[in-house]
């Protein structure tokens, strides 16, 4: 039988570089394991997951949105404010019975109906021009709509009277808002959008928010819509540099997913030493902490 030669390396050509070994974290309760590297599970995808559509907002969307405002409006047309208000007045009816006023497209000049947890009556305060109750209190602590906007210009000064600020910080928010006024205001800014999907329906623990079942499907349908903005409109819209996202989310196809749109992953709130080893190692991203010395509880 005859052996083979060794082959011989030419001049000028490097070895082939070695793959690094695989690396598995396994998490604290052992039901999670996470590799270095995609795994191939072998077989075909079904042809309901193979998804045909080109990436990216459609011609339609980008031809109707100019602001957050009309971007929303994509999702609920006059035919779901229409179901929304008919569901509305289904609870409505169930709940109060007799006393309830069906409500129907708002109109100038007519009755308005207050629904709050807070007030259990329609008490009217005399001494503001016979104002009821609610109203004021909303007008009183209502804050962050008019907030919004205070804040990009209180950040804009900032970062003019501190020029430092422009290579040394990022200003994020949960408010897509605040990001685009920001971007209006002072386009060199560092930017980026925060998120928790799923965070309307239910709390960082996967607890739901409501014990209503219908006000439970009614959150998490916009949930869904609002993380479709996130990843499709938003960002593009906000122009932003990165995209904090709580790290139960993260994996290496996510931060791929933003890589291919400029976009870098922040991992939020990453409090166990195996996780930071994880992240920063393993789908090399950065990541928000609690402690640099030692574990914490978890954060959402």
């Amino acid at each position: 039988m005859a052996r083979k030669r060794p082959l011989r390396k030419t001049p000028g050509e490097e070895a082939p570089e070695k793959e690094a070994p695989e690396v598995t974290f396994q998490s604290k309760n052992g039901n999670l394991l996470w590799y270095s590297s995609t795994q191939d599970r072998g077989g075909r995808a079904r042809v309901e997951n193979i998804v045909r559509m080109t990436p990216g907002p459609t011609r339609y969307a980008t031809s109707r949105v100019d602001d957050i405002k009309s971007s929303f409006q994509l999702f609920l047309p006059e035919s779901i404010v229409e179901i929304i208000m008919e569901m509305t007045n289904l609870e409505g009816r169930r709940v109060f019975a007799d006393t309830w006023k069906a409500l129907d497209q708002p109109k100038k000049n007519k009755n308005v109906s207050l629904m709050s947890t807070l007030h259990k009556d329609a008490a009217v305060r005399t001494a503001e021009h016979r104002k009821p109750h609610i109203i004021l209190d909303y007008n009183r602590n209502k804050g962050g709509v008019d907030c919004l906007d205070k804040a990009a210009v209180a950040l804009g000064d900032l970062y003019r009277k501190h020029p430092v600020l422009y290579n040394s910080s990022i200003v994020c928010s949960f408010e897509p808002k605040v990001i685009y006024r920001m971007r209006q205001t002072d386009p060199e800014v560092v930017t980026a959008l925060t998120h928790r999907p799923w965070s309307m329906s239910r709390r960082g623990d996967g607890t739901p928010h409501f014990a209503s079942p219908w006000k439970h499907q009614w959150m998490t349908l916009l949930d869904i819509l609002l993380d479709w903005a996130h990843h499709h409109l938003l960002w593009k819209l906000c122009g932003i540099s990165a995209f904090l996202i709580q790290k139960d989310f993260v994996s290496p196809d996510y931060v791929q997913y933003w890589a291919k749109r400029g976009v870098q992953v922040v991992a939020w709130t990453v409090n166990k030493d195996v996780e930071k080893q994880y992240y920063q190692e393993v789908l090399q991203v950065n990541y928000i902490t609690d402690s640099l010395v030692e574990d914490c509880e978890p954060h959402y």
